[in-house]
């Protein structure tokens, strides 16, 4: 029994191989263009990045006075 499944699996999946890039248009899901990362970890990102380097800049003129 488990043979005919995989042949019949196996036939499926050739199938999608045979028709590769003659997919119809309703298939294909719009690729929404925008940003990876959302505007909100993007400011955190940021406000962690140059927080830390501002903090930085006054450790060490601090030091040095």
């Amino acid at each position: 029994m488990s043979s005919r499944k995989t042949r019949l699996a196996s036939e499926k999946h050739l199938q999608n191989v045979t028709r590769r890039g003659s997919v119809p248009k309703g298939k294909i899901e719009n690729k929404k263009t925008g940003y990876a990362v959302g505007p909100c970890l993007l400011f955190f990102f940021l406000f962690v990045v140059l927080g830390s380097s501002l903090f930085q800049v006054l450790k060490a003129a601090g030091a040095t006075k």
